[in-house]
């Protein structure tokens, strides 16, 4: 016995202590026992020991590895008693369960969220390696990785303190596993080492789950002299892992293609060839600038890489790979201008009577192909050309790219004005869906203009106004939406009859264009029998009933926020869940819980439980949805950032505060790389953090938050919405310093924020 523990069997041994499994008397718990060697109880074993029992408890974290109890036994030894984990090292547990490729991938996102998390902490763990990264094989957490074995950590930030300066920073002293081991940390240089230390062994990690083997030859490393060996992981390549599977032996191939479910050892080569070989080897990059700056930023181009999307930290790929998932990415853009390039090209006259009318086809068809020639020139020289040109990866080009394709556009075809509204169409459609919403509005209005000059028929120029509609009611202007939306529903009626699928889409996009000029009761209605329409013609599980199905629940539950009776308030908001939560099982049968369309359905569902107060049900619905939104949509996408805060806020208001941190972090980080910190809404997630951070009894660290984002704001180019935001924000940080009876310090914070320069 240990205190009130009963020690069962030893699990493990190591150079300062021991691990034992555990059983608390009282609780009937499963612990595994970390004491200290009796033979090692001197100074500096001691304050090691104390440093992994500081950085446990700063830890809460489901992929982290939860501490129960720390103390001292009756006979001085001092122990940590931690989960126990009945799992193996990740490695193992990948060649065990004979994991694929993108499931080893989607794993070690995980891992990164966790490493993520700790560094948010204050803590760097130094001594990541398969044997810390533990898989559970049963139980509740099966299949989870967990974080262990903080004996060795260090803070990283000036708000935590673990006895720093006693656990081996000297130059020349080493610590960690040296095959995993960063070139700084095995240097022991007078540079130290960061957050990146730990993302240069997840790189490691990643490379052997990936190829099964390590980057370095680890033989020849065990072999070598110490000096030797550091010596190598400082100058030598780190080949790709497709390489390294070539050199090995026929029958490792074979074993390494079977644990994988490849073909052959050929097709895993192959696949470790490609795209995926830029993840470890950017993490495990000799000079630490070059490495993702986080683990959160390796995560992110983890989910990149399997959804398909351009890499944002990785190395750079080939421009061709680049603009083929462009062209992927985008392919509403590209879908547009496929359409507007078929229409064009199409209708080339055939064999017909007669010379002079052969003749004539034969100029027709030429003139054509020049055109089409023109339109192909358009798409490869000037978008694909720019977007490799462009020094910002992924979807930053986005913005970049609609700011000068206008101009290109009207340069190269300034006399078919016919051509130049097909493609402005189609670059307007393209900058809704990726939320350039002021961008949309111009280009539309450029498009339509050219279509008046061109001659279109009213038809046509109703579909640039119905996609202007959209533009102009997400912008705030729903008054012009509603008009513009009312237009195109008289064209399209007269055209081609009320029931005809493009009718029906105008009637939705009216209904839309009330509901946000603040009429969600007028646009109800127009919903319902739009509902009831869309079914007859189109089905109950087609993309487009289940959107309006959608919008009629939204339009309930804004009559639901606005209500002042308690009674309408309640009936309202039970109806909008009722209907909303129906849409999203619907739509995850029919489109898959991946969809966007579902993604956004269960995000209102879970918007409407936490305005009935119902967080239970809230907390389980964001749950779901929230890893399949990063991993679909990506972190940066409008809709995971803001399902993402509101998540973090519930768990804030359920006090469920070492899970509101992580969200409400990524949050702001999110919303303050996207929007800037001169934002009202960054400045309300930073505030909800900072709660967060205060209820935990981290008063530092709040304050920290509230600070760093006020300082960003001052940085900013001068605004009257700049200084009103930092008046704010001065106010916020006084009325916490105030809140913990620090006046003095408060009051300087309390002068800035009535200050009306706003610094």
């Amino acid at each position: 016995m240990l205190g009130a523990y009963r020690l069962e069997r030893p699990l493990g041994h190591g150079g300062f202590g021991e691990v034992w499994l555990a059983v608390h008397d009282g609780l009937r718990r499963k612990a595994a026992l970390k004491l200290l060697r009796p033979d090692r109880l001197g100074e500096r074993s001691l304050r090691r020991f104390e440093v992994e029992r500081e950085s446990l408890r700063l830890l809460a974290h489901p992929n982290v590895a939860k501490i129960y109890d720390a103390g001292t036994a009756p006979d001085a030894t001092p122990f940590i008693a931690m989960e126990f984990i009945e799992g193996v090292p990740i490695t193992q547990y990948c060649e065990r369960m004979r994991l694929t490729i993108d499931e080893r991938l989607a794993l070690m996102a995980t891992v990164c969220d966790a490493m993520h998390y700790v560094h948010l902490q204050g803590i760097i763990h130094r001594d990541l390696s398969p044997d810390n990264i533990l898989v559970a094989l049963s139980g509740p957490d099966e299949g989870q990785p967990k974080i262990i074995d903080f004996g060795i950590a260090r803070s990283a930030t000036p708000f935590v303190r673990l006895s720093e300066g006693t656990i081996g920073e000297g130059l020349g002293h080493v610590v960690g596993k040296l095959l995993y081991m960063s070139p700084e940390q095995a240097e022991a240089g007078p540079g130290g080492v960061d957050a990146r230390t730990d993302v240069y062994a997840l790189g490691v990690i990643l490379y052997e789950m990936l190829a099964g083997v390590l980057p370095l030859d680890d033989d020849r490393l065990r072999a070598s002299p110490f000096s030797q060996a550091v010596r190598s992981i400082l100058e030598t390549n780190r080949p790709a892992p497709g390489t390294r599977v070539r050199e090995l032996d026929p029958e490792k191939r074979r074993a390494l293609a079977e644990a994988r479910r490849e073909s052959d050892g050929e097709a895993v080569a192959k696949r470790l060839e490609g795209r995926v070989r830029f993840l470890p080897l950017t993490a495990m990059h000799v000079d630490r600038s070059r490495r993702f700056a986080s683990a959160s930023a390796m995560a992110e181009d983890i989910r990149n890489w399997l959804a398909g999307r351009d890499y944002v930290q990785a190395a750079e790929d080939p421009w061709w790979d680049r603009s083929w998932r462009h062209v992927v990415r985008h392919r509403v853009l590209w879908g547009a201008i496929a359409a507007a390039l078929l229409a064009l090209v199409a209708g080339v006259v055939g064999t017909t009577m007669g010379l002079q009318e052969a003749r004539r086809s034969a100029a027709i068809a030429e003139d054509r192909l020049a055109l089409s020639e023109s339109v192909i020139a358009y798409l490869t020289d000037d978008l694909l050309g720019a977007d490799e040109q462009s020094a910002a990866p992924g979807d930053t080009t986005v913005e970049e790219l609609l700011a000068s394709a206008p101009a290109r556009i009207d340069r190269r075809f300034a006399e078919r004005p016919a051509v130049r509204a097909r493609l402005l169409g189609a670059l307007g459609a393209w900058a809704i869906q990726t939320g350039q919403r002021e961008h949309a509005d111009e280009v539309l209005a450029n498009a339509r203009a050219a279509a008046e000059v061109a001659g279109a028929d009213p038809a046509t120029l109703a579909g640039i106004d119905l996609q202007r509609s959209e533009a102009l009611w997400r912008l705030g202007r729903a008054d012009e939406a509603e008009a513009l939306a009312q237009t195109a529903v008289d064209a399209f009626t007269a055209a081609r009859g009320a029931d005809d699928p493009v009718t029906l889409a105008a009637r939705n996009q009216l209904a839309n264009a009330i509901k946000h000029a603040g009429r969600p009761q007028d646009a109800e209605p127009l919903y319902r029998q739009l509902l009831a329409d869309r079914t007859r013609v189109l089905s109950a599980t087609h993309l487009d009933t289940l959107i309006t199905e959608h919008n009629l629940a939204l339009a309930i539950f804004m009559q639901a926020k606005a209500a002042t009776d308690p009674a309408v308030k309640s009936a309202k908001l039970d109806e909008a869940i009722d209907i909303e939560s129906g849409n999203w099982a619907r739509t995850k049968r029919s489109l898959g819980a991946g969809h966007e369309q579902a993604l956004a359905a269960g995000s209102e569902v879970a918007a409407m439980l936490q305005s009935a107060d119902r967080l239970g049900d809230a907390e389980r619905v964001y749950a779901e949805i929230v890893p399949v939104m990063r991993d679909r949509l990506g972190g940066g996408h409008w809709r995971t950032r803001t399902t993402g805060a509101n998540y973090g806020r519930l768990l804030l208001k359920a006090g469920r505060l070492d899970r509101a941190v992580p969200e409400l972090d990524a949050a702001l980080a999110s919303f303050k790389s996207r929007l800037g910190p001169v934002s009202g809404d960054t400045a309300v997630i930073a505030a909800w953090l900072a709660e967060a951070y205060e209820r935990r009894g981290e008063g530092n660290r709040a304050e920290g938050t509230l600070v760093e984002l006020y300082e960003s704001m001052i940085a900013a180019p001068p605004s009257a919405e700049r200084d009103r935001l930092a008046r704010q924000q001065a106010g916020r940080i006084a009325e916490l310093l105030e809140r913990t009876g620090d006046a003095a310090r408060a009051a300087p914070w309390r002068a800035k924020a009535d200050d009306s320069s706003g610094g």
